[in-house]
């Protein structure tokens, strides 16, 4: 059985997407570390939403039709309430930039469009891994 490998390309995304915001911190703004902080940590709670999607989808096919839709409903629930309890941590004791946290979290939405893309640059890593071999 191969492995699906699209978790950790979606994961490889979120964090070249961080990366781009990191440097656009860098670029354009003074206080870098504050909204660097902001930018962060949108990009750990995708990494975290990402993961536990890919968990909750799993574990979901173990159960019926009903059970199925229960547990895949808790899950989201418990991703929005990280999400919202992360994200108002950050912006209520000003940790960091509330607008560079929500850039952060649009990485998830960004990097499942760029996802086909990633796969392609794995693709050809794997192929000439197996050249080399």
């Amino acid at each position: 059985m191969k492995k699906n490998s699209t978790l950790t390309e979606l994961l490889v995304g979120i964090f070249f997407i961080g990366v781009l915001i990191q440097i656009a911190c860098l670029i354009f703004w003074k206080d870098c570390l504050y909204n660097s902080i902001g930018a962060w940590s949108g990009i750990i709670i995708c990494l975290f939403s990402a993961i536990s999607m890919k968990h909750s989808i799993e574990e979901s096919l173990d159960y019926g039709e009903t059970g199925a839709a229960k547990h895949m409903w808790i899950g989201y629930l418990t991703r929005m309430l990280v999400t919202l309890v992360v994200a108002g941590i950050v912006i209520y004791f000003k940790l960091g930039n509330y607008i560079t946290l929500l850039v952060g979290l649009f990485s998830l939405k960004l990097a499942a469009y760029m996802q086909p893309f990633v796969h392609k640059i794995f693709l050809r890593f794997r192929k000439s891994e197996d050249f080399h071999e």
